[in-house]
């Protein structure tokens, strides 16, 4: 059994797959298993790697849900991280998180990254969380907003395997959050590298950046939330969460409100319990929790604020 496991799925990414294998057959720590789903030719520059490699081939893409869940059920490390094939990491991501991870006796262990678009303007990204309480920080999420990357946090595998937590089936954007929702729900202690470990870029044409908000929210980020809804329900902490799922549900709303056509009518109707609690979402900009605390009042002033006001200060 290796002491890390790494998911890396691999699909359309031709181009950018070398750097990323690269990166990840170079690191400084030495049990690692590496799962690739479908294919690295970068292996035959790494011999010594060959026996920690396990390859899984999809006959068809099914998804980047679908991929990963094959991933954390090949898994045999004591932890579990992904990486994205299209980005790359340092050479000791692995042992840092892993050294913080027995240091402290987590459960997980977060690190900060560095941030470029299409590789240009790379900037680093501290992130830092407010408690080590796993739990606390997702029931806190509307105060202190935190990102939930899967590669930037090295997970216990028995969290996955006890808990029986895979990504929601279908949802193939944002599927990060789902899972790292129910690992700290689950976990125990939480530990942080502050040093940026992980090489994320963000690029033209992905889904994430695409302005098909309406192809995005039908498939992907209403299932996503709505899945969360139904885990905390199950778990009997409905009430304990209840702030953080009506966060959850206005912060995912908003993508009805981007591209050149924003779906007003749509937002309006679009889970409106979560208006009651934008004045508690202190993770969102004061300005920002006034503007829309008022366009939450009358349907007219949503529509006067999209079709006037925000026109006239651009």
């Amino acid at each position: 059994m290796s002491k890390v496991s790494i998911i890396i799925p691999i699909y359309n990414v031709e181009q950018w797959i070398e750097r990323c294998a690269h990166s990840l057959f170079g690191q400084t720590m030495e049990d690692l298993e590496y799962i690739f789903i479908d294919d690295c030719r970068v292996l035959e520059s790494y011999p010594h790697r060959k026996h920690q490699v396990k390859l899984l081939h999809n006959e068809k893409n099914h998804g980047l849900a679908f991929t990963r869940a094959c991933g954390i059920q090949a898994a045999s490390g004591d932890y579990i991280i992904y990486s994205d094939s299209d980005d790359w990491v340092e050479l000791d991501y692995c042992e840092k998180l892993y050294q913080k991870a027995v240091e402290e006796h987590a459960d997980v262990v977060a690190c900060s990254h560095f941030e470029s678009f299409d590789g240009e303007n790379e900037h680093a990204v501290v992130t830092k969380y407010h408690t080590d309480v796993p739990r606390q920080v997702i029931r806190e999420i509307y105060k202190h907003s935190i990102p939930t990357f899967g590669w930037m946090h090295l997970v216990k595998r028995s969290l996955f395997v006890d808990n029986k937590i895979l990504p929601f089936e279908g949802i193939n954007s944002g599927e990060d959050l789902n899972v790292i929702f129910r690992i700290l729900f689950f976990a125990k202690r939480l530990a942080h590298v502050e040093t940026p470990l992980y090489h994320y870029v963000r690029r033209a044409g992905s889904i994430s950046l695409s302005t098909d908000y309406g192809f995005m929210w039908d498939n992907y980020i209403s299932k996503n939330v709505e899945g969360l809804e139904r885990f905390v329900q199950e778990q009997g902490v409905a009430e304990e969460f209840g702030t953080t799922i009506n966060y959850l549900k206005f912060i995912k709303k908003l993508y009805l409100l981007q591209g050149p056509a924003p779906q007003l009518r749509r937002w309006w109707n679009t889970w409106p319990e979560c208006n009651n609690d934008i004045a508690k979402f202190s993770a969102i900009p004061t300005r920002t929790r006034k503007i829309y605390g008022l366009c939450s009042k009358s349907y007219v002033l949503l529509w006067l604020y999209f079709k006037v006001v925000r026109k006239i200060v651009g």
